[in-house]
């Protein structure tokens, strides 16, 4: 096959994985973490309160608020509805994958090469199956991130401390994402450099010095802005806190150490399948005259690799997960693509291109509404029946009881145009949505939910025992 040909198949998988990431992103309902991320977003908007994230009303802590930004942004065109925090995931990913393309062709001036690259990243597993739909910040983080690795990557390559600075300024950007994960993204990748092109001295001592100095001027003007930010504060430092504390358990360990990276090669499915093949069968080939840049990637993408394959991480949201690792997922594109090319007058490399054609081509069905919401209770349809059972009262409050059902929450401001607030901030509801059985309040109906029964009471009396409540179903 010729390079034409290839080049013409490449950019077919290309649109073919964002054609599928793009159908139906506003028919699924809300799932995983995506009511929570938008009811955030929503709470913001509604309130104008941009500097303080707050969940039913109340302060939320774990997550600072540029996420919720770019929702709020993507809710202007789309308004509030699933398609605003999917479209943002779909649109980063392509970003990426372009990002990917370019960065690639940048270091080898070969084009065919570059945007097996970019399809590579759009046909991993965890992408093309999930993350690169699902309405949650990991895609938009990833992205973020890779361009931090290009600054530090330029920095060392061409010499300019500047990027350096440049790119400590840019993590304190990228806290406002995801909190203190963001700086040793931009640690270890400073000292993959310094480990590769050895530049071990003063200088470099002191450009880390300045550049996680200035990481620090976004994150305290944030915090100091928040007034009394205590909590943030300790909710944010927290998350790592707990996750290298709950790691003194060997077994748990030992369990992590030997599944995560099991677990690791399933999110990065196929090219991680084909590239153990290749490296089984064409190993001398693959390594035969590699760049020397290739290395300095994979030395990035390694030491960032490290804290989560030795961290098991606590229980719950201290977990590490896979998605955790997704921002060394373009190095890793940019590595197979550079050494899988190499095996292009091999069967095995035509066989790869084709399988990730019928992936990409795949999504397409994968994405309709009825593979998502095949036999799951409708969360909008609970809403919608108790806007219409309270008459649309503006006055409903949700409790936290409704930790994994919040969606319903979510659909029944939107629908009645008004905010759902904790009976701790609003104490003088009309109607509250819980998924408690509280008996000295009135029933009015009750829905089987996804994980819980949901109850719509009113404020009165109790007529539970006077009459059986409606079951909408």
């Amino acid at each position: 096959m010729g390079e034409k040909n290839l080049k013409l198949i490449t950019f077919l998988i290309f649109i073919f994985s964002i054609a599928g990431l793009s159908i139906n992103m506003n028919h699924p309902e809300l799932r995983g973490e995506e009511p929570l991320r938008i009811m955030v977003s929503y709470e913001m908007d509604y309130f104008n309160n941009f500097l303080k994230p707050t969940l039913f009303g109340e302060p939320y802590t774990h997550k600072p608020p540029l996420y919720n930004w770019f929702i709020i942004l993507s809710s202007k065109i789309f308004g509030w509805n699933e398609a605003t925090v999917r479209f943002l995931s779909v649109f980063f990913t392509a970003v990426t994958g372009l990002s990917i393309t370019f960065f690639s062709y940048l270091l080898f001036r070969n084009f065919v090469l570059a945007l097996l690259s970019g399809v590579i990243y759009l046909t991993f597993l965890d992408v093309i199956a999930y993350y690169g739909w699902i309405g949650e910040m990991d895609s938009i983080f990833t992205f973020f991130v890779f361009v931090l690795f290009i600054l530090v990557f330029y920095g060392f390559y061409i010499k300019k401390d500047m990027l350096f600075y440049i790119a400590g300024i840019y993590t304190g950007f990228i806290f406002l994402f995801k909190g203190f994960n963001a700086f040793p993204f931009f640690a270890l990748s400073y000292i993959a450099g310094v480990l590769f092109f050895r530049r071990i001295d003063l200088k470099h001592i002191l450009n880390f010095a300045v550049s996680m100095f200035l990481s620090l001027i976004i994150p305290l003007v944030w915090f100091f802005s928040l007034g009394n930010f205590g909590n943030y504060f300790t909710d944010l430092s927290g998350e790592v806190v707990n996750r290298v504390e709950n790691n003194f358990n060997l077994i748990k360990s030992i369990k992590h150490i030997v599944t995560y990276p099991i677990l690791n090669f399933k999110q990065l499915l196929l090219s991680s399948l084909f590239i153990l093949i290749g490296f089984l069968f064409y190993r001398k080939k693959m390594l035969k005259d590699t760049d020397r840049l290739i290395w300095f990637l994979v030395i990035i993408a390694g030491l960032n690799y490290i804290p989560y394959i030795l961290l098991a991480g606590g229980s719950g949201m201290y977990t590490i997960h896979g998605r955790h690792i997704m921002p060394i997922f373009p190095l890793l594109a940019i590595v197979f693509g550079y050494f899988l090319y190499k095996l292009k007058e091999f069967k095995l490399f035509y066989v790869f291109v084709f399988s990730m054609l019928l992936l990409a081509l795949i999504r397409i069905p994968y994405g309709t509404e009825v593979l998502y919401n095949l036999g799951k209770p409708s969360r909008k349809n609970i809403a919608v029946d108790m806007a219409k059972t309270t008459k649309y009262n503006k006055n409903v409050s949700c409790d936290k009881s409704c930790k994994n059902e919040k969606a319903v929450c979510f659909y029944y401001s939107v629908i009645t145009n008004s905010i759902t607030l904790s009976p701790n901030v609003n104490k003088n509801w009309d109607y509250i949505i819980s998924c408690e059985y509280k008996k000295n309040f009135s029933v009015i109906k009750k829905y089987k939910g996804k994980f819980k029964t949901i109850y719509l009471y009113k404020k009165g009396e109790d007529q539970f025992s006077k009459s059986s409540p409606v079951v909408f179903q």
